[in-house]
């Protein structure tokens, strides 16, 4: 507690399981970001094969789940990398119009999170990178 106020700080140890993460490649996913409710904060780690983010519940502390981005990268010699803005931003997709013709913007989510990581189509050249955007759905 902070001397004259009533603001509580709380530090809470937020845990992978073991059986998740590669042992040696944790050193090129960083950063932490919460939701805009502040219950669910995310960080990016290094998965068995892939990069992944972990999901925790803010109030207990309780690992929740990962999602696996599906990628290891275009450079085997190289550990996944993920880095993670704290800024949240909704969600939002670009879908058919009801005449076929103009798009329709959509807001898909209330919360996604931003990162920089390797590009995600095998295809594009293992020096290039990406920024994307991961939607969490209502």
């Amino acid at each position: 507690t902070n001397a004259g106020s009533s603001d509580k700080a709380t530090v809470m140890d937020l845990v992978i399981p073991s059986s998740l993460v590669h042992k040696t490649n944790s050193t090129r996913c960083t950063g932490v970001a919460l939701d805009p409710t502040e219950t669910i904060v995310t960080s990016p780690f290094a998965g068995q094969n892939n990069a992944s983010f972990a999901l925790w519940c803010l109030k207990t502390g309780k690992f929740l789940r990962s999602i696996d981005l599906g990628w290891a990268g275009n450079n085997t010699q190289l550990p996944p990398f993920c880095e993670l803005s704290s800024k949240t931003t909704s969600g939002f997709a670009i879908r058919p119009g009801w005449d076929s013709t103009m798009p329709l913007i959509t807001k898909e989510s209330d919360f996604g999170v931003w990162f920089k990581s390797e590009p995600l189509n095998p295809s594009t050249p293992p020096n290039c990178g990406g920024i994307h955007h991961l939607s969490f759905p209502k």
